[in-house]
This record gives C-alpha cells, structure tokens and sequence, in this order.
C-alpha cells in the first residue's frame, strides 16, 4: 500500500522519520495559518493570495507520496473552518479540480519551472472559479467576481516564492523509496 493510499505520510516508523515525513503537511498547514492571519488594521479587508493551494499543488507534483488526500482534506477543512465557510466547500473545490486536471505524475517529470507555473496558473483558476460558484450557491447570492480575480492573480504571482520554500525542505524529507529497490 502506498503513503497516498494510507493519506499521505510514509514512514519506518521511527519518530524523527516520521517528522521528516510530515513536513509537507506541516508546511502547507502553516501557509494555512498565514493565509487566515489577521491584516494589519490599516487594510482589513484587502485582498491576499491563498498560500496554502501553491504548497498543495506543489507537493502534489514533487511529493505525492507524503500529500495524500487525507492529509489535503483535513488542510481544506481547516481553512474552510477558520475562514467562516461551509465546510468542504474548498475540498470540493479542490477535489474537483485535480479530478478535472489529472496528469501523471510523469507528466510533470523533468519540465520547466515556467511549464508547472502555467499548469499551476490554470489548475488555481478553475480551483478559485469553482469555488466561487459554490459560494454563490451554497449562499443564494451571487458574489462579485472581481476579489476573487484579483486573488487568483496574487495567488499565481504568490506561486514562485512558496515553491522555493517548499524546495528548501526537500532535502529534508525521506527519501523515495521505488518498488524496484524493494528486496
């Protein structure tokens, strides 16, 4: 059974393992805590990036194996939750979008970084776009699209920075381990 089959972390079993296996899921829960973090009170209400969709697309291409679906469900409920939303109104969203945007994992393999930013770009347009037309429904309202234009771009220009941090772990994590190593 795979790390993404079990929910995403894959360990031996021995605590720092573990750890070390939970760090994407650390990493994107903390973009999380950031993107619902309070504004200074000069701009209450402007308008910020969702941080927390580039370290979930992000981990979904370089390391699926320790981001499983589990682990981005109880991410999107988090979110969901503190952001006063229905709850599983981002999963469905998200869910929905990799359902729609599926690629194999060797798609991604060895393609440019402006490749996966475009792939990214694309994957979080329909992502927010769904979003809001759930909102819109689950609400009875129909919301204002342009904020949430206005996010997506941000979210988009967002992308390079978070997945420079987010490579910065990688080191850090276990190493993958292939079935054909296996003995």
């Amino acid at each position: 059974m795979s790390g993404l089959e079990r929910g995403g972390i894959v360990t031996s079993g021995r605590p720092e393992e573990l750890l070390r296996g939970s760090l994407p899921f650390l990493a994107v829960l903390l973009l999380v805590f950031v993107d619902l973090a309070p504004l200074p009170n000069a701009a209450p209400t402007a308008l910020s990036p969702l941080l927390c969709l580039c370290g979930i697309f992000y981990w979904t291409v370089y390391r699926p194996d320790l981001l499983g679906n589990t682990l981005i469900l109880i991410v999107t409920v988090v979110l969901d939750a503190t952001a006063g939303l229905p709850l599983g109104l981002t999963a469905a969203a998200l869910f929905a979008t990799r359902l729609l945007l599926i690629a194999p994992p060797r798609f991604f393999a060895g393609r440019s970084f402006l490749v996966l930013w475009a792939c990214f770009s694309l994957a979080v347009t329909v992502l927010m776009s769904l979003r809001w037309l759930l909102a819109s429904l689950y609400f009875h309202h129909l919301f204002a699209f342009r904020p949430v234009a206005f996010e997506l771009l941000l979210t988009i220009a967002a992308y390079p920075l978070i997945s420079l941090a987010m490579a910065a772990l990688q080191p850090h994590l276990p190493k993958v381990v292939h079935a054909a190593s296996r003995g």
